[in-house]
């Protein structure tokens, strides 16, 4: 699943294009970077201006300028050149970052990266950017140049009679209906969602099971976690037992709390295992991969510490056994 971009806001008094343009911003404020949008118009060398999307800033000092693209081709070209010709005026670093690359940083920050996009959309949606001043072409005019295409596309639209008709009869359908929606209501039905027992109701031809897409994909999850319990549930004991043998000769380390220095011994106990993924580590002891070190660290030392609560009485009675059996 990915979440395109696309939503436009104000977000710190900066105007924002799109999503990933938000996520960013959350990189940047994690990173404690400085950073603007949309700063200045650089004039290149063919005769067009070019506005990159950010400027970064440490220390007053500008370190990097960022493009936030789509993974389309077409942009991605356009925005290559365009670089390429900022990149012989100015001896600052320019880079493009499209999804896969927010993915990366927000996954090295423990940021959620569908979460800012969810949350971006409601932000966006909620501030109703198309009203008064908040609108980005508030109090400004069309060129000459802008207003001759739009009448232009207007003229070549009209010339179609299909679509002069359609629009006519949509138009007269409209006022004769009072200005409301045409046609009869649809029939509905009654529905309770299977994951949080919430009434709701579909149109009769629906095929909608769930309340909502975050039920849907709570759903999905749990059963995902369930095949994916039951076909490693064998290597994921041996993790446990592995880690807590690696962590009872480190405990020091791990009352530090340091998320380096934990990640790296984890690291050392997969690569025993021949595990690549340390992502691992998180579902082993929360049964999810979304969650914060704080939260994957609280839980394994609880299991920690009921490990070496119960051991020593395990094999203090395992080596009773072994006397009990030797011979007189």
């Amino acid at each position: 699943m990915k979440i395109t971009g696309g939503y436009t806001g104000f977000y710190n008094n900066f105007f924002l294009r799109s999503s990933y343009e938000y996520v960013y911003c959350k990189i940047l404020e994690k990173l404690n970077l400085d950073y603007t949008v949309e700063e200045y118009s650089y004039k290149l060398e063919d005769g067009s201006q070019y506005k990159p999307d950010f400027h970064i800033y440490k220390n007053k000092k500008l370190i990097k300028i960022v493009e936030i693209k789509s993974s389309r081709p077409t942009d991605l070209l356009k925005a290559k050149n365009k670089i390429e010709l900022l990149s012989k005026q100015i001896n600052i670093p320019i880079i493009i970052l499209e999804f896969k690359d927010l993915n990366i940083l927000c996954q090295e920050l423990e940021l959620h990266i569908y979460t800012l996009l969810k949350e971006w959309k409601n932000i966006s949606i909620g501030r109703n950017i198309n009203e008064g001043n908040l609108n980005p072409m508030y109090n400004k005019k069309q060129s000459e140049y802008t207003k001759k295409l739009i009448g232009e596309k207007c003229k070549q639209r009209n010339l179609d009679i299909d679509y002069r008709n359609k629009t006519k009869e949509k138009v007269i359908n409209y006022y004769k209906n009072g200005g409301k929606a045409v046609g009869p209501p649809r029939k509905r039905k009654q529905l309770i969602c299977p994951i949080c027992n919430k009434n709701f109701e579909v149109i009769q031809s629906s095929n909608q099971i769930y309340c909502s897409k975050k039920c849907l994909l709570k759903e999905i999850t749990l059963k995902a976690n369930n095949i994916t319990r039951n076909r490693f549930s064998s290597l994921h004991n041996n993790l446990k037992q592995s880690l807590f043998l690696k962590f009872k000769d480190n405990i020091d380390l791990l009352n530090s709390k340091k998320r380096n220095k934990i990640y790296s011994l984890v690291k050392e106990v997969f690569k025993e295992h021949n595990v690549k993924d340390i992502r691992i580590f998180k579902f082993l002891f929360l049964n999810t991969y979304l969650s914060s070190f704080e939260d994957v660290y609280n839980a394994f030392n609880k299991e920690f510490q009921n490990y070496l609560k119960y051991m020593p009485n395990l094999q203090d009675d395992k080596l009773q056994e072994t006397k009990d059996k030797k011979p007189l």
